[in-house]
């Protein structure tokens, strides 16, 4: 019977931290972007922009509906590969949490 109420708990837990899965649509990432600044950048798009500058040279990303749609572990995972494993991914996670709200 502890076991039921045991697996019924993990469970729950990960149900939880699964609907607190913040997701976010992207339209396209580039590893080694240089444009707009100086240095290299790894630079996520994301779809669904509202404001539809007259001289906008990513217009693909005005559509709400196209992109896809990924949970914010897809691009800790990116970070991480990118750093080679030596970023905090707590940390990447919530850089990533606070710029998407």
């Amino acid at each position: 019977m502890s076991e039921e109420k045991s697996l019924s708990a993990t469970a729950e837990k990960e149900v939880a931290g699964r609907a607190e899965e913040l997701t976010a649509k992207i339209q396209s990432i580039e590893t080694g972007g240089a444009v707009d600044g100086p240095g290299i950048r790894y630079i996520v798009f994301f779809q669904g922009c509202q404001f539809k500058c007259l001289y906008c040279h990513n217009r693909d990303t005005w559509d709400f509906k196209a992109g896809e749609e990924k949970v914010i572990g897809f691009l800790v995972g990116q970070v991480m590969k990118e750093a080679h494993g030596k970023a905090n991914p707590s940390a990447v996670q919530e850089i990533l949490r606070k710029k998407l709200k």
